[in-house]
């Protein structure tokens, strides 16, 4: 039984064992307490990956919309370096979830067309709307027109344009699809940002668009944006953020790429950050961070200059950034590439004005190759929480306004950034990330709180039960069949001749809460959770 107990921790072990990574011990140090890793649709044969989440401050539920390959036949398994995993090649769609504090609710399909020509779909944003109580959701998706399996080529053709779609708490896709960005050549990876103030979103990407009228630019990428109203109603035209300093009527030099945008609802302005190689006075790639603080009130557009947010000794990549309400600042996460090519995740905070408050600081410097940061933060007291991968690995630190005081590690894989919300309903973090399991990238997420319940001495990622919890006694023959039949301590929920997805519906039904009984409890003891779906899953047939 002891063997089995500890299944569902066997990859944190191995890790931390074979590894040597550590975690700060709780009587020093606020604990960060998390709860069992929730898997997804457990058992999909397609890849599953590059999830977003938003949460709802009136319901108790988040949203998780991911990149989907099952409507890709021979393509389900793709990796970055496969034909399948991008352009003409790839029918990727994008699929939502949401989850609660009590489990998750059934997926359903957001964007998707299996028509012929296939058209993909991939790297999805959400953003919650507090006003309407719903959700935006917006995604990159390739030009029908763009047919060629040369990637370059792909793009000259039309490439990707960038949509999006309202999304109510019920699952309704609400209005039409709408149209972001179908210019020329490729628009990538948009990031979403919402005012609330005057229920307006603002859409940030980088472009290509320039490099289809002149080849020869093959290093034009710039960032634009655009405006919408909560309805879904286009403002304008798309807009060029990414601007020379001394001629602000041209665009900038070399390459702006992966821009993020947060909104100050204190004074009413959007800061979009990006990768920026404009001063690079070597040959390849040097990027640092610059920005621009820009503000629309439905009829008066106003932006300021183009301005360096740091200048690193490396390559700052993938920034991102959040508006810390409680504190009246902005927190930015980066990964810095360092000549000794590592990557060392970093955080800065920043004053409303875009200046920088303090110095930046090493989120985790004492571990070669981390990167991908993701922040998220609570508006009521400025808690931060960081997720960052490291190799395949995903670690959180909690950070308070300028030092990290905790960090433990959040799962024993990743791929990519480890997307964090706020649930303000239930009063903790929810983080999504994507990580391999039976050969295909699944999706997982846990709720994390800080300072809540202790968690020195227990294994990183086992909910640890608050102090005064009832135990109760099971009942004599509760935790076994009969004879003959497979045993309950294997996933045996009803103690039929064998361990299948009748038994998983139990246990879903059991932890969601629709079901009373407790006929999942396969390590007996009084609790329905991940622990007994991971004993499951180790012997099912």
């Amino acid at each position: 039984m002891e063997i089995i107990r500890k299944s569902a921790f066997y990859l944190v072990f191995l890790f931390v064992c074979f590894f040597g990574l550590w975690v700060k011990k709780a009587e020093a140090l606020p604990s960060l307490w998390t709860s069992d890793q929730f898997q997804i649709n457990p058992d999909v044969t397609w890849n599953q990956n590059y999830p977003s989440i938003a949460c709802s401050n009136r319901e108790s539920k988040c949203l998780i919309v991911w990149r989907d390959k099952r409507n890709d036949p021979g393509g389900e398994n793709d990796g970055a370096n496969d034909s399948r995993f991008y352009g003409a090649n790839s029918n990727a769609d994008i699929y939502g979830q949401f989850v609660s504090s009590a489990g998750s609710f059934g997926d359903f399909i957001i964007a998707t067309d299996i028509s012929s020509p296939k058209v993909d779909q991939a790297m999805p944003e959400a953003v919650y709307n507090s006003v309407r109580n719903e959700f935006l959701v917006v995604w990159h998706e390739a030009d029908p027109a763009a047919t060629s399996p040369n990637n370059n080529d792909f793009c000259v053709q039309g490439g990707y344009n960038i949509y999006g779609r309202r999304v109510s708490p019920l699952k309704e896709l609400l209005g039409e699809k709408i149209v972001i960005s179908e210019a020329a050549d490729c628009q990538w990876k948009p990031r979403i940002a919402y005012d609330k103030d005057k229920d307006m979103y603002l859409v940030v990407w980088h472009d290509f668009r320039h490099r289809a009228t002149n080849q020869a630019d093959s290093l034009g990428k710039e960032i634009y944006g655009q405006f919408i109203k909560g309805d879904g109603t286009v403002l304008g035209g798309n807009y060029l953020f990414s601007r020379d300093t001394a001629d602000e009527t041209k665009r900038a030099a070399r390459y702006q790429e992966y821009a993020s945008v947060a909104y100050d609802s204190d004074r009413k302005k959007f800061l979009i950050v990006w990768m920026d190689d404009r001063e690079t006075t070597v040959s390849g790639f040097s990027h640092d961070i610059w920005g621009i603080l820009v503000s629309f009130d439905g009829s008066i557009f106003g932006w300021g200059k183009n301005f360096p947010v740091y200048r690193g000794s490396g390559k700052s990549e993938n920034p991102e950034i959040s508006y810390d309400l409680k504190n009246k600042e902005y927190v930015l996460v980066w990964s810095e590439f360092l000549s000794n090519r590592t990557k060392v995740p970093k955080m800065i905070r920043l004053s409303p004005e875009g200046s920088v408050i303090g110095g930046a600081l090493d989120i985790d410097s004492a571990i070669n190759h981390p990167a991908f940061p993701a922040v998220g933060i609570n508006p009521d007291n400025g808690e931060r929480l960081i997720g960052y991968e490291h190799g395949n690995t995903a670690f959180v630190g909690f950070l308070q306004t300028a030092a990290i005081t905790a960090k433990s590690v959040f799962s024993p894989w990743t791929y990519a950034r480890p997307p964090i919300a706020y649930n303000n309903t239930g009063s903790e973090f929810f983080s999504v990330y994507s990580g391999a399991s039976g050969g295909f990238a699944r999706l997982y997420f846990r709720r994390i709180k800080i300072g809540d319940v202790p968690v020195t001495g227990s294994p990183t990622g086992t909910a640890t039960p608050s102090p005064g919890s009832p135990t109760n006694t099971p009942a004599a023959g509760a935790c076994s069949c009969p004879a003959g039949k497979p045993a309950k301590n294997k996933g045996n929920t009803n103690c039929d001749d064998k361990i299948d997805g009748v038994d998983f519906e139990i246990w879903r039904e059991e932890f969601l809460g629709s079901r009373t009984t407790q006929s999942a409890d396969f390590n007996c003891d009084s609790k329905i959770d991940g622990v007994d779906f991971e004993i499951w899953r180790e012997n099912r047939e």
